[in-house]
């Protein structure tokens, strides 16, 4: 009887000694993501972009867009610094080029300007586009 008694009380003795060695181990091993975009401004510009394409593409007409896009700006220029940027975003939107494709005159026009808030000295990025109803047009 003791023998089981001094087996049971070894093995949940050993598995709280596991328990405590990989919960101190896995606090050392936590990625954190946040430090891959400080400094590198590409993934703001990517994640931008892709929220301004999304915004464009589905809409389906001219003045909603003009809303979206008025509430992106708010969203976008809000007080809170996303990973110690600031973000300005600009967009220019002539509804009478809404039915248009490349190459003819785009119906938005744009530009986003990243700045680090936290790097000294300030570096500002700028990224000007042009979007039709498929969303902003890259050259090929």
């Amino acid at each position: 009887m003791k023998k089981a008694q001094m087996f049971i009380i070894a093995i949940v003795f050993l598995a709280g000694m596991l328990s405590v060695v990989q919960t101190s181990l896995f606090a050392y091993s936590v990625m954190d993501i946040s430090q891959s975009m400080k400094g590198n401004d590409i993934f703001m510009f990517e994640n931008v972009k892709d929220v301004i394409n999304d915004t464009i593409t589905s809409t389906s007409d001219c003045l909603e867009l003009r809303e979206r896009l008025d509430e992106l700006k708010v969203f976008l220029e809000e007080p809170k610094k996303f990973f110690e940027y600031g973000i300005k975003f600009h967009a220019l939107l002539d509804c009478n080029n809404w039915t248009n494709s490349p190459p003819a005159g785009p119906p938005i026009r744009g530009t986003v300007e990243i700045s680090s808030i936290s790097i000294k000295p300030v570096m500002v990025t700028k990224y000007s586009f042009i979007a039709y109803r498929t969303g902003i047009y890259e050259k090929q």
